[in-house]
């Protein structure tokens, strides 16, 4: 890979603000940048070929191939950085933004050994209380009720990703549930106790990889985002040797800093 050609694949446990970081990422100069590109075809083990396929996309992409990438459409706002990557006279910078490539750090780091993961923190119980509401099911219906109190059955609440398939207390997610570790020592914990494991679990892997690999991984507060100057260092280790601008507002949202 030339000089001119940056790959970057944001990190983070999850409602720490990765969509604003794929939004800013995505609004630099010659940049192209996803969120979540492809959840279905991912999973937090043995998806090295999926990864491995993104790779040689961007590359293609980056060296003036067709620009056409795999891209789960059916999850709501997958196909957002579409047009930008189709109208753009040169990509030069290429990425994706979610939790489930931390896995794969050192894998893409042997293929592209100049790639960028600026990985974004925020407060283990702000995280937890966020995915709580987020992952919390609408109330079911009195007929439901109904229907599952005469076969015995039991009513989920709540999704939760880590507690793994025999943990019948949570409506499952076919899509994501792959995405995430399973927990399965936990099943008699609550949705908070999975999620702090969860949170510990990833940074203490995330500062691994910083102290092996300074000048790749780097961790970000979240309260970054918010201000130009805290872009501005993001965007300077992510996209070295690049003009960057970051008075660009990841605010497109209300929820913007707080996924």
């Amino acid at each position: 890979m030339s000089g001119t050609e940056q790959i970057v694949f944001g990190l983070g446990s999850g409602r720490s603000g990765t969509a604003s970081l794929a939004g800013l990422l995505n609004a630099q100069p010659n940049v192209v940048c996803f969120h979540e590109i492809n959840p279905a075809a991912m999973a937090w083990e043995s998806a090295e070929d999926t990864v491995a396929s993104l790779l040689r996309g961007f590359h293609d992409i980056m060296t003036g191939a067709e620009r056409v990438l795999t891209i789960d459409r059916t999850v709501h706002g997958r196909t957002a950085a579409v047009p930008r990557m189709k109208s753009l006279e040169a990509v030069t910078g290429m990425g994706d933004v979610a939790h489930y490539y931390l896995p794969y750090v050192e894998m893409i780091l042997g293929r592209v050994p100049d790639a960028r993961f600026p990985c974004l923190h925020r407060d283990r119980e702000e995280v937890v209380q966020s995915f709580i509401a987020k992952l919390r099911l609408k109330p079911h219906g009195k007929v439901a009720h109904l229907h599952a109190r005469l076969k015995g059955r039991h009513l989920p609440t709540s999704r939760n990703h880590w507690a793994g398939p025999g943990d019948n207390r949570w409506q499952s997610d076919h899509r994501f549930d792959k995405c995430f570790p399973s927990y399965e020592g936990l099943r008699t914990a609550d949705l908070a106790a999975h999620l702090r494991r969860w949170h510990d679990d990833y940074y203490a892997r995330i500062e691994t990889l910083v102290s092996r690999y300074p000048d790749n991984v780097r961790v970000f507060d979240m309260a970054c985002l918010n201000d130009s100057t805290g872009r501005r260092d993001l965007l300077d280790f992510a996209l070295p040797g690049t003009d960057v601008d970051p008075d660009v507002s990841v605010h497109a949202n209300a929820r913007a800093v707080t996924r």
